[in-house]
């Protein structure tokens, strides 16, 4: 079968130069001459992101006590508000953070959802293809991670993976394998937690090989710049226990490191399983814990997904939270009703 990932087009060594992509950097370096065990991790979020950045940051600064961090975030623009929050988590654990402040010219033609939102989001996620050329230059290997997650134990064990000559270790992803017919791959992993080998990641170009079948995509294929790793790679992964990326829609094993929502249930919006509580525990922790969690999410969200509030009326009542329990599931009968009326409209 021909393959429908095709690299069209070459970039000079130059076209990656730090200043065709960065605008500057903003540091906080709180972390000088400690003995500890340290570990380089990296995100790539959007600005509206910044209070799930920072509970992923807290989480893993209260769970590793005994290391020392550097965190790289790569972003387009922040709220000074949150910037300032940033500051005050390196400040009160000691940790360096590196805000790097990207163009957006070249991530362009990256495939992208047809919404005006979620294109730019998903831009912002492909600048994980680009970090590597920055962190190489301060670290042999840094963990990538996504923010929608948080961690639950240490990460030390991290710093010894022995990764027998690949680029990258991950977790597979069953149902990536299952669907993702345009990664053409013999064993599929999840690229929300990536720990990159920088010098392995540069011999094999996997940079430019994904800048360079950057626009060759369908619009249909749903995973985007995961399908792009996973078709470069092909299955030539460093396999880590799933405890580093757990996710899926039921609450983790003890032994659990790092626990990712990539589903559409999220811990900010409702709270349906305890480990959303965990999360919000957290949160609390954080200099964002002023922002409160509503009950309900926003409008655009419940529109498509009413039952969350059908399953966190369950959830309360379990609880004991009898009142929470009964206003959420009349208005989750409510907005069922109203998405069955806009339905009968539609088809009018």
């Amino acid at each position: 079968m021909q393959s429908r990932l095709i690299q069209n087009q070459k970039f000079p060594a130059e076209y990656f130069r730090e200043e065709n992509f960065i605008k500057n950097t903003t540091k906080y370096e709180y972390c000088q001459g400690s003995a500890l065990p340290h570990l380089h991790i990296s995100f790539g979020i959007d600005s509206n992101f910044c209070r799930q950045l920072g509970v992923t940051l807290v989480s893993i600064l209260e769970n590793n006590p005994d290391m020392t961090f550097s965190f790289h975030i790569f972003m387009d623009h922040i709220a000074a508000e949150d910037e300032e929050k940033i500051a005050l988590v390196a400040r009160k654990y000691l940790a360096n953070v590196y805000v790097y402040f990207m163009f957006m010219e070249p991530f362009e033609n990256f495939p992208t959802e047809t919404t005006e939102d979620k294109s730019y989001i998903y831009k912002i996620i492909c600048f994980r293809l680009y970090m590597n050329k920055i962190l190489r230059k301060v670290a042999e290997r840094f963990l990538y991670l996504d923010a929608d997650l948080f961690c639950l134990g240490s990460l030390r064990s991290l710093l010894e993976i022995d990764f027998a000559g690949t680029a990258i270790a991950a977790v597979y992803d069953d149902y990536g394998m299952t669907h993702d017919t345009y990664a053409e791959t013999p064993k599929y992993f999840n690229a929300g937690v990536m720990l990159i080998n920088c010098e392995e990641w540069e011999k094999q170009q996997v940079t430019e090989k994904a800048f360079s079948c950057q626009d060759m995509l369908s619009k249909e294929c749903i995973f985007l710049d995961q399908t792009i790793l996973n078709r470069i790679f092909k299955g030539n992964v460093k396999f880590l226990d799933s405890k580093f990326n757990t996710y899926g829609n039921t609450d983790p094993a003890v032994d659990c490191i790092i626990y990712h929502f990539n589903g559409r249930a999220k811990p900010w919006y409702l709270p349906l399983r305890p480990i959303h509580e965990q999360w919000r525990h957290y949160l609390k922790l954080s200099p964002w814990e002023d922002i409160v969690c509503d009950k309900l999410p926003p409008k655009k969200v419940l529109k498509a997904n009413y039952h969350y509030c059908k399953d966190a009326a369950r959830y309360y009542m379990n609880k004991g939270e009898v009142l929470n329990a009964i206003y959420l599931y009349l208005y989750y009968k409510l907005l069922k009703l109203q998405s069955h009326l806009n339905s009968n409209n539609t088809g009018e």
